[in-house]
């Protein structure tokens, strides 16, 4: 892979580490593919986006608030999601899980904490 190419450079460590992660992750972008927010180009609001893998039974969710968003948190219905199942919640960016029913995604959902401007993943997998 070229982008495991030793470079020493601070900027090149940051592009080697994103393209691993998205290598790593690359397989969820081909499932279904689900809005979890209403489409907006205005700086106030949030967006969210569901990544499937029923036939894999994992998937991920990312969502982005916007710089001028007042609302510390939102939270999203999942969709897609075999409700009798018990699904891993993960936080890339985070040690830790968290195990929720397929029916609780669905109706209550993930919420995300995020700083102005700032966007997040969580990941999920079927147990």
């Amino acid at each position: 892979d070229w982008y495991n190419y030793p470079y020493t450079d601070p900027m090149w460590n940051t592009a080697n580490s994103l393209m691993s992660y998205l290598d790593s992750n690359k397989q969820l972008f081909r499932g279904d593919f689900y809005t979890l927010s209403a489409y907006s180009t205005a700086n106030n609001v949030w967006m969210a986006f569901q990544f499937d893998r029923p036939d894999l039974g994992l998937g991920l969710v990312q969502a982005f608030r916007r710089p001028s968003d007042l609302t510390g948190s939102n939270t999203y219905p999942l969709k897609g999601l075999v409700s009798s199942a018990t699904y891993r919640i993960t936080n890339p960016d985070a040690s830790g899980y968290v195990d929720y029913s397929g029916s609780y995604l669905m109706s209550t959902g993930l919420q995300f904490t995020l700083n102005q401007g700032c966007a997040g993943v969580l990941k999920y997998q079927k147990l």
